[in-house]
């Protein structure tokens, strides 16, 4: 009887030690999921920053200006990379997704019955980053509608002064968009498909730029010994409406 009460007092405190062993290691993995969650928000927070240097403090995107880094009151560390985005989106085209946007690989953007693509050319920067001009063409042809927007840029960094403002509507295609003055101007462009069926228009920069339509930032965070990475696309186009 002595014997048994030995061995089951050993399986108690084994079964204790066991026990213990795994909230300990529950302890530990809590733990670092917290410390890698914090490093994420600080990277998240670097994205915040950065975008609103973009859209807000119209940083000029072709220098450091855009690059954020700072400290959370709670811990934490972030700091922030920004490139120009000039890819083709995914937009319905049949060539040249995720390559840039050039005279010879344009852009295609499949619009519904009813819906609309709107790009804005309004990303401040030290020297030329948009194209000459744009061509704009649909296919098949017939009804749409073509919006564009020019506002004369004033002050550093460079604002819309919207006493200066004009837009011209066009409803023949193909229509070619004169953004050469893109260091005095900021220009927005809206595409309406009015036609009955899905129409696809292509955007055709002119040869001397690719056409921007966006901010890439990648953001690093880190707390105590753990890092995070994160890559956001800032867009400055958007389609909506549609059936």
């Amino acid at each position: 009887s002595l014997v048994l009460v030995i061995l089951i007092i050993g399986a108690i405190l084994f079964g204790v030690l066991i026990v213990a062993d795994i909230v300990v290691r529950q302890a530990k993995v809590t733990q670092g999921f917290d410390l890698s969650e914090k490093a994420y928000m600080a990277a998240e927070t670097g994205v915040e920053e950065a975008a609103y240097k973009v859209n807000k403090d119209f940083c000029r995107v072709d220098t450091t200006d855009c690059n954020a880094s700072g400290a959370l009151s709670l811990g934490g560390q972030y700091i922030t990379t920004l490139s120009i985005d000039k890819k083709e989106p995914n937009t319905g085209q049949t060539t040249g997704l995720g390559e840039d946007i050039t005279n010879s690989n344009p852009w295609e953007a499949a619009l519904s019955t009813s819906s609309s693509l709107l790009l804005s050319l309004d990303l401040n920067s030290q020297n030329k980053i948009y194209p000459d001009s744009i061509t704009i063409s649909q296919n098949p042809s017939g009804l749409g509608e073509l919006i564009f927007w020019e506002c004369q840029t004033i002050g550093s960094p460079r604002t819309c002064n919207e006493s200066f403002q004009t837009s011209t509507t066009y409803t023949t295609f193909p229509q070619t968009l004169n953004t050469a003055p893109s260091d005095s101007h900021y220009y927005k462009i809206r595409i309406n498909n009015t036609a009955s069926e899905t129409v696809t228009y292509t955007l055709t920069p002119s040869s001397d730029h690719s056409l921007p339509v966006g901010a890439i930032i990648e953001s690093t965070g880190t707390y105590q010994d753990y890092e995070r990475k994160t890559k956001f696309t800032l867009p400055k186009w958007q389609i909506f409406g549609g059936e």
